[in-house]
């Protein structure tokens, strides 16, 4: 067993844990934010410094809003990835409306909505692509060509 009487690392893994993810999340969501409104004053030819502080603004308040409430659910099960999407989703549609001036419960329910499907269509994907237990094996395969020559589309289509 180890020991830290002076108390160091606890300070560095609240920090690593908690903190960082919230400014790698203000950093990233600034990047993401200034991007999409450079790109959409470029294509609108309707630059404004006012609305580009408010991009900047945004950016970051939703990105430190996502990165620290990233941090709540780690476990990797489909409910834990659904309730953390749909957390960050509220927290972030909150954060949106807050800044905008829209209705903040409208805001933080779209959110937790879109943020929860989100989640739960890119879990369903990876689990469609990387779990070996949802393969069709060799005689379902062969059992469908089968029924698929014999033109038995219902049969071929036909759950059991």
């Amino acid at each position: 067993m180890f020991n830290d009487p002076g108390g160091e690392f606890f300070v560095a893994g609240f920090f690593l844990t908690w903190i960082a993810p919230i400014i790698w999340g203000a950093i990233v969501g600034t990047a993401i934010s200034v991007g999409i409104y450079a790109v959409q004053a470029a294509i609108n030819n309707s630059w404004s410094w006012r609305d580009f502080s408010r991009s900047i603004l945004l950016g970051a308040v939703t990105g430190a809003v996502s990165g620290g409430l990233s941090q709540e659910f780690t476990a990797s099960g489909f409910w834990s990835t659904v309730g953390n999407g749909a957390l960050v989703g509220a927290g972030t549609g909150g954060a949106t409306a807050l800044i905008t001036g829209q209705n903040f419960l409208e805001g933080v329910l779209k959110g937790a909505v879109i943020g929860g499907a989100v989640a739960a269509l890119g879990q369903g994907i990876n689990q469609l692509f990387n779990n070996p237990n949802l393969s069709v094996d060799k005689i379902t395969r062969k059992e469908f060509r089968r029924l698929v020559r014999e033109k038995n589309y219902q049969g071929a289509l036909k759950s059991s």
